[in-house]
């Protein structure tokens, strides 16, 4: 990895790390309460939904881990597959996208390519049109239609913090 990618990846990883403190700050103040409040706590289909999106992103992790050359198209595929057969609906054309150079940028060319979505086919796993490692988001939308809830987890694919 040369230097300009590893202060991409640094980079990335500290804006993850922002984004989770910021989360944390929010529910420290009781802005919002994710998985607290007695509705939450009290109702075992709600329950089950939040203890279900960070594993099954692990998994979603995993797969991508475990396959070298898979496309978006085959990780969408998988997301799908596995979210039915957990008893879930998948609630979006999308399972991720490349990541931007800044937050709510567009990404770079509109085109199915730069998501995890079906008929999204070249390898994940290549350089952007700057000649730069793409990077990915996945993004695990789960809905339970017979109790009206849903949920979305997210987090970098491909990165991680060092160990």
């Amino acid at each position: 990895m040369d230097v300009a990618e590893a202060e991409r990846v640094s980079a990335l990883l500290a804006a993850e790390a922002n984004a989770v403190g910021l989360f944390d700050e929010v529910v420290a103040r009781g802005i919002i309460a994710p998985g607290a409040r007695e509705s939450v706590v009290s109702d075992p289909a709600k329950l089950a939904l939040r203890d279900a999106l960070e594993p099954f992103w692990e998994q979603g992790r995993a797969y991508f881990d475990a396959h070298p050359d898979i496309t978006g198209d085959q990780l969408y595929t998988w997301v799908a597959e596995q979210a039915a057969a957990q008893g879930w609906e998948l609630t979006a054309a999308i399972a991720g996208h490349l990541v931007g150079e800044f937050p709510h940028k567009q990404i770079s060319g509109t085109e199915l390519t730069s998501y995890v979505a079906a008929g999204s086919t070249p390898p994940m796993r290549r350089l952007d049109p700057k000649g730069r490692v793409c990077h990915w988001i996945l993004e695990i939308h789960l809905v339970d239609r017979a109790n009206n809830i849903g949920g979305f987890f997210e987090q970098l694919l491909d990165i991680r913090p060092a160990a």
